[in-house]
């Protein structure tokens, strides 16, 4: 008859594996020396197609012929003539707003003379003080010179 010592025993046998693994720092060590030279063969690589694109994707030397320049300068000036005509022509929008807030206030002063509101005099300058918002102490600083 068997004993619970010899069964296990056999059990522990059965269980093994025939063939012995290698230590666990070995295997971590394969595994680091594996991954490295991975590491240094594509850094290799990468170095190496950055060298060869870079070279073939360099710009082109720039001419510095007189046509050229007058060309990109021609370029240039029709370009800031573009904006002067838009900045000018915003200019004028922001004028008719200010003219047709102005009249309405002038209207609706002769329609009623006691109300309280905000118009330009004819030099640009406000009757006075807005009241009805609030203005940080730089803002009416900044607005104190723009009242009659």
């Amino acid at each position: 008859m068997t004993t619970n010592e010899e069964i296990r025993q056999r059990v522990l046998e059965a269980a093994s594996p025939s063939v012995p693994q290698p230590p666990v720092s070995d295997r971590w060590w394969t595994f680091i020396t594996t991954g490295m030279g991975a590491c240094i063969v594509f850094l290799t690589v990468a170095i190496a197609l950055t060298c060869v694109f870079r070279f073939k994707l360099a710009p082109k030397p720039v001419s510095n012929s007189d046509s050229d320049l007058r060309q990109k300068i021609t370029q240039i000036e029709t370009k800031m003539g573009d904006h002067e005509v838009r900045l000018l022509d915003h200019a004028h929008k922001l004028w008719l707003v200010a003219i047709v807030g102005n009249e309405n206030a002038g209207i609706q002063l002769k329609a009623n003379p006691d109300s309280n509101i905000v118009y330009f005099d004819e030099k640009w300058k406000l009757n006075r003080m807005p009241n009805t918002m609030e203005l940080s102490d730089a803002d009416r600083e900044l607005l104190q010179k723009d009242i009659k």
